[in-house]
């Protein structure tokens, strides 16, 4: 033992897949390890740190297989309740030499039927299984029976937060505070992937997560603080929206009242414009009839006098047209017509025969040409003929190219010397083309050599480019695993965030309870919404159901309330209150006609009021008291429906006159004479007493008419006489203010059953809302699955590429052999230069041997196109001399033609052509008359279809003046009406806008065919000229915004939408009543101004308390202590070095990158916030607000706790740099990275070195506190992706630094001389068994013994 506490013991008592198991541990050192899935990772988080903080929302080291209490008691086990224990043993020796131990434990009760677990804490100064036993005969100890044998000596506790407060004070020394940084570190350390991270990529961001917080309780306090703000806010925002939407709906009805005024203002302007317009086209239309009229009369004079002298001009053409001359005329027509043919057929002879001369000297020309340039071709080709075979013989083909005579010297004299050249050039290309196939196999063996050059080039590129790619894939490798360590890093901070927030999610008091999945996976973490939303449905159901049932009874109650208060308005209105109306159908009734018998009497004095009650229910009972008399006294009409009592003959006995007295009202149509008349008819008293009367009306409520009897009975008289009918209204009034007043309560009550339901649902709704988002921890698991497949990919492609490089070597030497034996075979080099120049010489030779070839054959072709052509030369000859002959021919024949028609023109010629111009003289002249004979014509039947229309046209615009007045005056009386419409004209043309009242009275007195007064017109053309809308200006638009607003944020003004004066009005309520909807917007946002004025005061005094108080002061204590932090880290790094005497040492200091906001928070952080002058004050006030409001905009949906503590961590403003230097260059510091000029085994250690200082600064820094206090890490996974080399050297580093640790690996044994002792435990489960058994080694810094189960 050691004047320390060190980790003694472990115990699990029932829980998991345990029934009983004790860890000892050897001088505070333990090694859990087994294979993958025996349960050594879970046994770390069930005991450590959980035993000491009792949190079981951190249980979990990986936050994808959630570990819950639930879930840890039940899993694999079929009973229904389950009891158990957790607990940590400490230990030390004190000053005179006895034990002390402190036992810290957990105990755990679940349910399966309630699928609920508690658990509950203790400590106690002994020995489990010594001095406390955790189970008796019955089981495990329930709560209460272990508080009996804890208390006095230990202590229970039911809250996990005292607990924890009580062990970090009894163990540690430490306050809450700085106990939950001692824990997170551990948590920290305790993470799987802070093994698998460590290098020096990640090591700087990994050693940020060793420096103290900010308070979390003084973030809370201010995060409480301003949700509450923030929830003032939201009511503000709500009122906004409300405002805006009311603004919104506001301009909608602007928009349709812009338009109403722009349409009556245009309709104005546009009628008026009509009228003048009409007048105008009457006035033209008259004009038009009257010209058209005299221009008809001016046409009809003008055709008369042309139809006159058409008249002459006809007679003397019938006198030309006789004369005997005109009969010569056909025969010169002839005779001219047969000279033109034939001087035609002589000229196209002529041109016929030039055409063949032409032909024939073209044609000779061409065969002289074409002959010289065969000759000069084949003496060429002769030439080439030579060379071709000198090529052959140099390049070794055996192969002679015979050359003809007619080669030699070529002649083209005649015909048969073109054939002998042609058979010469076909026995030549014959020889050629048998010459090329012994230049294609020399070919073909430099291509079978080259193309093994080319494999050995190809095997070469192919070699030296797989080393490139297994250089780059292992190098992509690399970066992926470093890829791979973010990811793992993002999703683990992910997760412990989302647990968090899940865990205050569901513990909120809004919350409604549900279970969630025993873990959390990326399949069950989409589904903790759906089950809360299943869970909530039933609460939220019952909820929307009372406030559904409490809104219908508000809504009853405000339209009984509405009908009350209409029916008072009404009852206060009335001049006299009226009996009931029939039931039956009654016509309307004429108040210059008659008047109802209780309008026209009133009792006579000596009535009681008894008497006077039955008297009236009498009357009304039989029909009598609301009949209808007549100014005349006669009987109803035959086409009404209704009850008359006319005038007649007195009855016998006495009368109604006994006990009513005539009193009609002051100038009304029936005289009192004629209502004492109608009184007589009706006799007075019981139907018995009075037998020969058809009608009687008795003071106790009988009444008789005819056949018919009744009795009524009321306990007063409402309707006869001024008295009984003012006391009647005033008890109607008084009924109905018990009404409206009952009513009003009854409503009230209901409204406000509504808003509590509502606000009970509405508190559940956002709770739900509330639901910590799952988006960034399904990202971060997305994208690590995505980058252990993309790494593992990696992996394999590096291995892949690393065996092509391999396969791609032997391959190149391989083609090398090959091309050596191929060349040496076929007596040829193997160097690819000269290679290429020998198949590119003989690849020339085969080309021109095979164009030599090809030349031959058009050489031919043209030699007998020549002997053709020359034959066609004698021909075109003959053809040109026997068309010269046919030329002259008809040049003989058209001048004989010719001959014969000038004497016959010269015999009758000059007397023919004079008759001829007179005729044509006169028939041009008839022509022009008959045009304009025609044209007169048609104008003279245009004027009269045009006068017609144009006197039908006068009468009609006479007729559209007149019906258009009344439209005028219409749209007059429009513009009048604008203003019995409430807030159109302010909403439409703003306060003002529209002009003086005034103008609107004079529209409204308008009379249709007067002058439409200036003021009113001009009014209409400011209307009109008003800007159109930006919006739909229309009725629709407006009920379409009306529903919008009635159904959102603007409900809460309860707008309204009514039709007056021709127009829609819309208004709205406030606190003092109801407005214009135009008025209620502009007050609602004055009313949001004010409010988010005091908003803002508010917001900026509770920033100066909490933030620069506060958080300010917390955020400069946590910077000193991460500065002595660091500093004790490097002394304690100071006197470790690794086994290469590597020395390593840390550089906390500002981010070059960081945030100006932030660097300038850290300037004025270096001293106390109340030593900081106004202005300092403030510019420190601004730049943290920046920091927290650009942390609000990346995240509005979290919590202004969660935005305090992201945008105030101060461990992000700075960073770590990791220096380190080596011994045979000691002094010289160097940066480590990961090109750093060390192993991957040394990086490794290096890297470890950080962290363990981390850890060993924190214990040092309580030694001041608590010098006894444990000193230990937790290391899950440990040391992976090491090389077992180097395992001595981690294990010896915590020894070194005095770190006890609990440590899992599937492969470690920790068996190394560094060591001093280790106390090694593993784990043996069968997959298809419940239960784990513990295997236990133990190492002495020599040797290895096995001790057994």
């Amino acid at each position: 033992m050691t004047e320390r506490f060190r980790l003694s013991r472990a115990g699990v008592l029932n829980v998991w897949q345990y029934d009983e198991q004790i860890f000892e541990f050897a001088d505070g050192r333990l090694l859990l390890r087994g294979a993958n899935g025996a349960g050594k990772s879970k046994t770390l988080e069930m005991l450590l740190p959980f035993v000491l903080d009792g949190d079981k929302a951190r249980m979990t080291a990986s936050g994808r297989h959630h570990t819950s209490l639930l879930w840890l008691m039940l899993d694999g086990y079929s009973g229904q309740n389950r009891a158990g224990y957790l607990w940590v043993e400490f230990a030390r020796t004190v000053g005179d030499g006895q034990d002390e131990t402190v036992t810290c434990g957990v105990g755990i009760r679940a349910s399966q039927s309630a699928r609920a677990a508690a658990a509950w804490f203790f400590t106690f100064p002994g020995r489990v299984g010594k001095d406390l036993l955790l189970e008796d005969d019955a089981g495990p100890l329930a709560r209460e029976r272990l508080r009996a044998v804890v208390e006095p000596e230990g202590q229970v506790f039911e809250s996990a937060r005292s607990y924890k407060q009580h062990v970090g004070r009894l163990l540690f020394g430490l306050e809450p505070a700085q106990y939950d940084e001692l824990l997170r570190l551990l948590y920290w350390l305790r993470q799987p992937q802070v093994g698998e991270d460590i290098e020096p990529a990640r090591l700087a961001e990994q050693l940020v997560q060793a420096l103290p917080q900010l308070d979390d309780a003084a973030l809370r306090a201010a995060g409480d603080t301003f949700d509450e703000l923030a929830a003032f806010g939201e009511q503000l925002d709500r009122h906004r929206r409300s405002a805006e939407a009311v603004a919104d709906f506001a301009a909608a009805y602007a928009g349709y009242a812009r338009a109403v005024l722009r349409a009556r203002g245009a309709d104005l302007v546009g009628c008026h414009t009509e009228r003048t317009r009409r007048a105008r086209e009457l006035e033209r239309c008259t004009g038009r009839a009257a010209a058209l009229s005299a221009e008809r009369d001016a046409a009809e004079a003008e055709r008369a006098a042309v139809g006159e002298e058409r008249g002459a001009l006809g007679a003397r053409l019938a006198e030309l047209r006789a004369d005997p001359l005109l009969r010569n005329q056909r025969e010169l027509a002839n005779r001219q017509a047969l000279a033109a043919e034939r001087v035609r057929s002589a000229d196209e002879a002529r041109r016929v025969a030039e055409r063949a001369h032409r032909r024939a000297e073209q044609s000779g020309e061409r065969v002289r040409c074409d002959a010289e340039a065969l000759r000069a071709d084949l003496t060429d080709y002769g030439a080439a003929a030579g060379a071709r075979s000198a090529e052959l013989s140099r390049a070794g083909a055996q192969v002679l190219l015979p050359m003809p005579p007619a080669l030699h010297e070529p002649r083209l004299d005649r015909t048969d010397d073109a054939a002998a050249a042609a058979d010469a050039l076909a026995v030549h290309a014959a020889a050629v083309r048998a010459a090329r196939p012994v230049v294609g196999e020399l070919r073909a063996a430099v291509q079978v050599v080259a193309a093994a050059r080319a494999d050995l080039d190809a095997a070469a590129a192919e070699r030296s480019r797989a080393e490139e790619q297994a250089a780059a894939a292992e190098q992509r490798a690399e970066e992926e695993r470093g890829h791979l360590a973010d990811a793992r890093a993002d999703a683990d901070r992910a997760e412990a965030g989302f647990a968090a927030a899940f865990d205050s999610w569901r513990t909120d008091p809004r919350a409604v309870a549900f279970d969630p999945p025993d873990e959390l996976s990326a399949d069950s973490v989409p589904t903790l919404r759906t089950l809360a939303r299943e869970a909530a449905a039933p609460v939220l159901s019952t909820r929307r159901e009372e406030e559904k049932e409490a809104g219908a009874r508000r809504a009853a109650a405000d339209r009984e309330l509405d009908a009350a208060t209409n029916r008072r308005a009404r009852v206060a209105a009335e001049r006299d209150p009226a009996p009931p109306e029939p039931a039956w159908s009654r016509d309307r009734r004429d108040g210059t006609d008659g008047a109802a018998l209780w309008q026209l009497v009133d009792f006579a004095a000596p009535l009681t009021p008894a008497d006077r009650a039955g008297l009236e229910a009498a009357l009304e009972a039989s029909g009598l008291l609301d009949a209808w008399v007549r100014a005349d006294g006669a009987v109803l009409a035959a086409d009404r429906r209704d009850v008359v009592l006319p005038a007649g003959p007195a009855a016998g006995g006495p009368a109604l006159t006994e006990v009513l007295v005539a009193d009609p009202p002051p100038r009304g149509p029936v005289t009192a004479e004629a209502v004492r008349g109608v009184l007589a008819r009706v006799s007075f008293g019981s139907g018995a007493a009075v037998p020969g009367s058809t009608a009687v009306i008795g003071a106790d409520g009988s009444w008789r008419l005819g056949p018919l009897t009744g009795r009524s009975t009321k306990p007063a008289a409402q309707y006869i006489g001024a008295t009984a009918r003012s006391a009647e209204r005033q008890r109607r009034l008084a009924e109905l203010d018990a009404l409206i007043a009952a009513t009003t309560a009854e409503r009230d009550a209901a409204a406000a059953d509504e808003r509590v339901a509502r606000a009970a649902a509405d508190a559940v709704e956002a709770w739900l809302a509330d639901a910590p988002s799952t988006a960034e921890l399904i990202r971060t698991w997305t994208r690590l699955a995505e980058r252990t497949r993309v790494t593992q990919r990696a992996d394999r492609l590096a291995a892949e590429a690393e065996e092509a490089a391999v396969a791609a070597r032997s391959a190149e030497a391989a083609r090398r052999r090959t091309l050596e034996e191929l060349a040496l075979a076929h007596d040829l080099p193997t160097a690819a230069g000269p290679l290429a120049a020998r198949g590119e010489s003989l690849g020339d030779l085969d080309a021109a041997l095979a164009r030599h070839a090809d030349i031959a054959s058009p050489l031919r072709d043209r030699l007998h196109r020549w002997a053709g052509d020359a034959a066609a030369r004698e021909e075109d000859l003959a053809d040109a001399e026997q068309a010269a002959a046919d030329a002259a021919d008809a040049r003989e024949r058209a001048a004989a033609a010719q001959a014969a028609a000038d004497e016959l023109e010269q015999t009758v010629g000059a007397p023919l052509r004079e008759i001829r111009r007179r005729i044509e003289a006169a028939e041009d002249q008839d022509a022009r008359l008959r045009e304009r004979e025609n044209a007169l014509n048609e104008r003279i039947a245009s004027l009269l279809a045009e006068g017609g229309a144009a006197r039908q046209a006068a009468a009609d615009a006479a007729a559209r003046l007149a019906e258009h007045e009344p439209v005028l005056a219409g749209a007059v009386a429009a513009v009048g009406a604008l203003v019995e419409t409430p807030g159109l004209l302010a909403s439409g043309a703003g306060p003002g806008g529209a002009g003086e009242l005034g103008v609107f009275d004079l529209a409204a007195g308008f009379a249709a065919g007067n002058p439409v007064p200036a003021a009113v017109l001009a009014l209409a053309r400011r209307l009109a000229a008003l800007p159109a809308p930006e919006r739909d200006g229309t009725e629709a638009a407006v009920y379409s915004a009306w529903r919008d607003a009635a159904s959102g944020p603007a409900g809460d003004a309860d707008p309204r939408v009514t039709e007056i004066g021709g127009a829609l009005a819309v208004v709205g309520r406030d606190e003092a009543g109801e407005h214009p909807i135009g008025e209620l917007a502009d007050r609602l946002a004055a009313a949001v101004a004010r409010d988010a004025e005091l908003l803002t005061d508010r917001e900026r005094r509770l920033f100066e308390e909490h933030v620069l108080g506060d958080l300010g002061e917390s955020l400069r204590e946590r910077r000193l202590e991460s500065e002595e932090l660091v500093t004790e880290m490097n002394a304690l790094l100071r006197g470790v070095t690794t086994s290469q005497g590597i020395q390593v040492k840390l550089h906390w200091t500002l981010r070059e990158d960081v945030a100006a906001d932030a660097r300038r928070a850290v300037e004025l952080l270096g001293r106390p916030v109340g030593a900081l002058l106004a202005d300092e004050r403030r510019e420190l006030r601004d730049a943290l607000h920046r920091l927290i409001e650009a942390s609000r905009a990346e995240a509005p949906e979290d919590s202004y706790s969660e935005h305090l503590a992201r945008a105030l961590d101060y461990r992000r403003w700075f960073a770590f740099r990791i220096r380190y230097t080596r011994p045979e260059n000691a002094g010289a510091w160097h940066d480590l990275h990961r090109r750093s000029p060390l192993s991957q085994g040394e990086q490794k250690v290096v890297c470890y070195l950080p962290l363990f200082a981390a850890a060993a600064a924190h214990f040092s820094s309580l030694a001041g506190a608590a010098p006894h206090s444990p000193r230990f890490v937790l290391l899950d996974d440990a040391f992976p992706k090491i090389d077992v080399r180097t395992h001595p050297l981690l294990f010896g580093l915590l020894v070194q630094l005095d770190l006890d640790f609990v440590v899992t690996s599937e492969r470690l044994w920790g068996d190394h001389a560094t060591v001093p002792s280790l106390a090694i435990y593993e784990a043996l489960r069968d997959p298809n068994e419940r239960g784990i058994a513990q295997y236990r080694h133990v190492w002495d810094g020599h040797r290895l013994q096995a001790v057994g189960i």
